[in-house]
């Protein structure tokens, strides 16, 4: 019988023969290594692992009474005030973004206004910079009380519409800031927006109206026909066919269709309306999406003409997607006024512009 050998407190087996012990390796340790680095593999094949939120670079840009702030995208679908101080302060009342501006900014520029001044913001990756410079139109058009902002494709001409003497003004931005005003039938515009692609065919602009001049209180729209370069052709044709009237409207590059807000009844809907087909002879919107019951402000589309952001004046954004057939999907609420941290004040939202 050996007896047992005691080493640091740890027990020898008493059975084991004498100058022959060798401490006993757990396989354990090896074991785990073994299954954690097949589990990575397996997972790296299977596309899993966790989901690591990163910023897109997309994002949308909203206009308020205060200033203009950025919410962010992320790949996981949520959304990101980047900063509870706005990019540009003040009041801004529309913008618009034009995407090959030549003057007087090369490339990509933001235009904003707060009724009665246009500026021109350099962006860089669709964030605008924080100092401007003024677009004084020329001594033809007396710019006041803007609230609506739109620009040809080309990205040469910017037309704004003044809620104060019923006025459209189209503003050559290639040519010294040449502005031609026209009367507008209604003295109280609330949106314009222009399709341009049609070759060999004029341009169509189109105008939603108000009765009021303190609110929103939504009237037959009117289309006019404009070539670039000229005067739009007058008096401007009263969409009738057009029921319940908008209260805005905006045109889709991509998909060649309208697509006009409509609050009727306590409900808000957005309507498509194919521009390829002259608005003159439309006999009615195509489709519409309801929204519910909520206040909508000026929408905005993101760059590839995919999907249409519809703010609200209480602070909420919607998102839709659309497809090449004007086709409108289901709204989904993307920011809402909780959303906002401490000290932010997103509210009352007037435009937006995505990125």
């Amino acid at each position: 019988m050996i007896a047992s050998k005691t080493t640091s407190g740890n027990n020898i087996s008493p059975e084991r023969p004498a100058g022959r012990w060798t401490p006993v390796v757990s396989i354990f340790p090896k074991i785990k290594l073994f299954l954690s680095f097949a589990l990575l593999i397996l997972l790296s094949a299977c596309g899993g692992g966790p989901d690591v939120s990163q910023a897109t670079g997309h994002g949308i840009l909203l206009g308020t009474t205060q200033g203009l702030f950025n919410i962010s995208f992320s790949s996981n679908g949520s959304s990101t005030l980047t900063s509870t101080t706005p990019i540009i302060s003040g009041e801004i009342y529309a913008m618009v973004a034009v995407e090959n501006a030549s003057f007087p900014i090369n490339g990509e520029m933001l235009v904003t206004t707060n009724g009665s001044t246009l500026s021109a913001y350099a962006m860089t990756g669709g964030i605008p910079s924080s100092t401007g410079q003024t677009i004084t139109p020329s001594s033809a058009c007396s710019v006041s009380s803007i609230r609506s902002l739109s620009v040809t494709p080309d990205g040469k001409y910017l037309l704004a519409t003044s809620r104060a003497n019923g006025m459209l003004y189209i503003i050559d931005l290639a040519s010294g800031y040449t502005c031609t005003p026209t009367t507008i039938t209604s003295p109280y515009p609330t949106s314009v927006a222009v399709e341009c692609l049609q070759l060999g065919n004029p341009c169509q602009i189109f105008l939603t109206l108000s009765t009021s001049s303190s609110s929103v209180v939504p009237t037959t729209p009117e289309v006019l026909s404009w070539t670039e370069g000229s005067p739009p052709s007058t008096p401007p044709t009263t969409l009738s066919a057009l029921t319940p009237p908008a209260s805005s409207a905006i045109f889709d590059n991509e998909t060649s269709y309208f697509y006009t807000l409509v609050t009727a009844s306590n409900n808000s809907s957005v309507y498509n309306v194919s521009g390829v087909t002259p608005l003159t002879s439309t006999s009615q919107y195509a489709s519409n999406v309801s929204y519910g019951n909520v206040p909508f402000s000026n929408p905005c589309l993101d760059p590839l003409g995919q999907t249409l952001y519809t703010p609200t004046s209480n602070g909420s954004v919607y998102s839709a997607s659309v497809s090449t057939s004007g086709s409108i999907g289901s709204p989904q609420q993307i920011w809402s006024l909780s959303s906002n941290p401490s000290g932010a004040q997103i509210s009352p939202i007037t435009s937006c512009v995505a990125y």
